[in-house]
């Protein structure tokens, strides 16, 4: 195995991924590799859609929360005209704004990647509600 990873160090970044592949499939068969994807899974849908299963899920929810309030009120600082507002540069709301979209973004692709877990198809996943507001914002 030493001989690989030194050897995978030289390698460029496909070359390296392709042996790394061919490493994980000597180590493990399909049954094992299946149930870390679906243990995975499990994971990421409770964090993002359980906030009672546990410190780390309430924390998660608490985190997305916490951005969609420091979200608004970005939006609301941004259109201030008094000052100290006036003087912040158009680029730093820019930079605040793509910030969260990306935050907004992550979050709503690993809730789609995972809705199965929670027994919903994608396409009732994202026909809900809350989702398609998710979406249009």
């Amino acid at each position: 195995v030493h001989s690989v990873v030194v050897a995978m160090a030289n390698e460029d970044y496909s070359a390296r991924q392709s042996r790394l592949t061919e490493l994980v499939d000597m180590i493990m068969d399909e049954d094992e590799k299946e149930s870390i994807f679906t243990r995975t899974k499990h994971v990421i849908f409770d964090l993002l859609e359980v906030p009672e299963s546990g410190r780390a899920a309430r924390c998660v929810g608490g985190m997305i929360l916490l951005t969609i309030v420091l979200s608004i009120i970005a939006f609301v600082l941004e259109t201030e005209t008094s000052e100290p507002f006036k003087s912040v540069k158009p680029e730093t709301w820019t930079a605040t704004e793509t910030a969260f979209t990306m935050i907004f973004t992550v979050e709503f692709v690993l809730r789609f990647l995972v809705c199965g877990v929670g027994g919903l198809s994608r396409w009732r996943f994202l026909i809900q509600p809350m989702n398609l507001f998710d979406i249009l914002a």
